[in-house]
């Protein structure tokens, strides 16, 4: 009963600090006005939906927090809406991320690192499997990051490599092998980048969507491969402790342990780390 008050406890701070339900037209986010470039080009082959390619795809979201990822691009603004697109990942909310990595696209067609992120996107999480429709607009965008590669930096290329292993043109039944390829794959980036926190937050994350919501026992003990992830979980909190994508992963991780005690920690940096997400 102790462990399903505690578990009680951290979903009412996650709805609080709101990490749970975080669509666009559920919350009072300010919009900032973005100028429009027009420009018409395959980045919306990647789209789920229809794109108007002659304005812009998303809005600029205000007050989602300091995370910051450098990427090679001459656009400011760009990198601004590759930063939200990373925010909104590690917030769950894919579809929204995708639409702010294709305004990186539609800003700066020739940045690699804008199809990563629709590719990253589209790919499996754990509140939901990738569907066939999904993985072919996944592999079409990894693909053409991987043709504009040279104009990126060597870990951009390292990571649009390592995301490359997670997709293969359907139909196919390899997707237990490809999971854990890219497992592979962001173990070794996580190992050549220690310093980069964005590497190790989605090499666990990698791990997690091997196994989604199937990390304990019916007494709340982890299963081998959750233990791997808790521990990878705990340095990155402990090194970089505003680390929204590490935390909300650690929240997940442990609320269903018999030891949800340790997420409070987590919750509460949450609450603070995107502030103008409220429900």
């Amino acid at each position: 009963m102790k462990t399903i008050l505690i578990s009680i406890f951290l979903i009412i701070v996650l709805l609080q600090s709101s990490w749970v339900n975080i669509a666009l037209n559920n919350q009072p986010i300010e919009v900032s006005s973005v100028s429009t470039v027009s420009f018409c080009g395959a980045y919306s082959d990647y789209a789920p939906d229809p794109v108007d390619t002659s304005q812009t795809v998303a809005p600029y979201l205000e007050g989602l927090g300091t995370l910051h990822h450098e990427i090679s691009t001459k656009s400011k603004r760009a990198q601004d809406f590759f930063d939200q697109g990373l925010k909104l990942c590690y917030a769950f909310n894919h579809k929204e991320s995708h639409r702010s990595f294709m305004e990186v696209a539609r800003l700066d067609p020739n940045c690699p690192m804008a199809y990563w992120g629709q590719a990253f996107a589209l790919g499996s999480n754990l509140n939901d499997l990738i569907t066939d429709e999904q993985e072919i607009r996944a592999s079409k965008a990894i693909q053409k990051a991987l043709t504009l590669k040279e104009n990126a930096s060597v870990a951009e290329q390292d990571y649009i490599i390592a995301l490359s292993k997670r997709y293969k043109m359907p139909p196919h039944n390899e997707r237990k092998k490809l999971n854990d390829d890219y497992v592979i794959a962001m173990r070794e980036l996580a190992t050549k980048y220690p310093k980069d926190p964005d590497a190790q937050e989605l090499y666990a994350d990698a791990i997690m969507n091997t196994m989604p919501w199937n990390y304990w026992d019916i007494k709340g003990n982890y299963f081998e491969g959750a233990t791997q992830v808790k521990e990878v979980l705990e340095k990155i909190t402990a090194r970089f402790p505003d680390h929204p994508g590490a935390n909300h992963s650690y929240i997940h991780l442990v609320e269903g342990s018999n030891n949800p005690y340790e997420g409070i920690k987590s919750a509460d940096a949450l609450e603070t780390l995107m502030p103008r997400l409220v429900i």
